[in-house]
């Protein structure tokens, strides 16, 4: 059964079957999946870098990246949108890496979020179990490590600039696990800002 409700919607009660909404065209009005994850509350953002201070990228070493996202057993994270504005970049053949690995790393030589992690929903009703960190000063331990996304550019004094991620068909980082990035150049580092927004379950809701 369906209802014609343009200007009103029929809530229904946990485990019950509410009508289908329609409009007056008869076409099913729908959400995306990532719109009903935020009403759910289930989606949440990190910021590194202070309102006017970005953070400095280090010299490229695998075993000590920008930004950690660690996820703890029976926590499943979804990555949304992982974007890097550069403000300063004079060096050259800058590079940046997405990966994902078995391992929960842990906080190590890190520092936290400048900002988060943050419900998108104001009233918060989920906290956040996936922890995220960044600029790692001493190796870490990478289990399976996995290059997921690159991106790259020669050009030197390419500021501002974004990059972003944003995959149809995202990594799903099953904890323990942990997603991560690398961002370097070959000379100069760039200084960046980082936002990153990821969906969070218990993995025993999606299994």
């Amino acid at each position: 059964m369906s209802n014609v409700t343009r200007n009103s919607y029929v809530s229904g009660a946990e485990g019950t079957t509410p009508a289908t909404r329609v409009n007056r065209q008869g076409s099913l009005v729908v959400i995306s999946q990532r719109m009903q994850w935020s009403i759910e509350g289930r989606c949440f953002v990190s910021s590194h870098g202070t309102e006017t201070t970005p953070l400095t990228a280090l010299a490229y070493d695998q075993d000590q990246p920008e930004f950690i996202l660690s996820v703890p057993t029976g926590t499943t994270v979804i990555p949304l949108s992982i974007r890097v504005n550069t403000e300063g970049s004079t060096g050259t053949a800058k590079e940046l890496i997405i990966w994902r690995t078995t391992n929960e790393i842990g906080n190590g030589t890190s520092t936290a979020a400048t900002e988060g992690p943050t419900n998108l929903r104001s009233d918060a009703p989920r906290a956040a179990l996936a922890v995220p960190r960044h600029l790692y000063t001493a190796n870490v331990t990478l289990t399976n490590y996995r290059e997921i996304w690159r991106d790259s550019t020669t050009i030197a004094s390419i500021a501002p600039f974004t990059y972003e991620y944003k995959d149809e068909s995202p990594v799903i980082i099953v904890g323990p696990g942990s997603l991560g990035l690398q961002f370097a150049a070959t000379t100069t580092q760039p200084t960046f800002f980082l936002n990153v927004t990821w969906a969070e379950f218990a993995t025993s809701e999606l299994t």
